[in-house]
């Protein structure tokens, strides 16, 4: 379907789009494997940079997040060039996938390892980068609520990265 001489661009519009309703209606659980697997496809098709320039947004940013752990994508680069184009909006959407991955970010920073909030992040070197990434846009920011957001998310990080002595949750990428 991908190579097919007509109606190439309609097919491949369609490919994508099931790619990314196949994700979307898995469950959390099914969302990783099946993120996976389109990952393989893609990198199959060699399509990885035609993917990466569509929609829907936070099932791209995890695709690329996935892409970039596997070392087929440079994440901070990626990212600053998706800020660039989509702005604001990009910005919104990198909030809610980190509200997504990283929960821990929004509650009161823990005291201790012992504290009930303490739970290592999850694939924290990416989280970094892309917290690192929204650092840098804060001055271009427009909506109080995520100018406020980030450096909250940035501090906590910083905080788990203290507490935590096997796993790198901020100032590294």
């Amino acid at each position: 379907m991908w190579n097919s001489q007509h109606q190439t661009t309609s097919l491949r519009t369609t490919l994508l789009t099931s790619l990314a309703d196949w994700y979307n209606r898995a469950n959390d659980n099914e969302q990783q494997t099946r993120l996976s697997r389109v990952l393989e496809v893609v990198q199959d098709l060699k399509t990885l940079p035609t993917l990466l320039g569509a929609q829907p947004m936070t099932f791209i940013l995890d695709l690329a997040c996935l892409a970039s752990r596997r070392g087929y994508l440079k994440l901070d680069k990626w990212l600053s060039d998706k800020l660039r184009e989509h702005q604001e909006l990009f910005v919104q959407t990198s909030i809610q996938y980190l509200r997504k991955k990283a929960p821990q970010l929004l509650l009161p920073p823990p005291l201790s390892k012992d504290d009930i909030n303490f739970k290592p992040i999850s694939n924290a070197e990416t989280i970094n980068v892309l917290l690192t990434v929204l650092q840098l846009a804060l001055s271009s920011i427009t909506n109080k609520d995520l100018i406020q957001e980030i450096p909250t998310m940035l501090s906590t990080a910083k905080i788990f990265n203290t507490l935590s002595s096997s796993t790198t949750i901020a100032g590294t990428t």
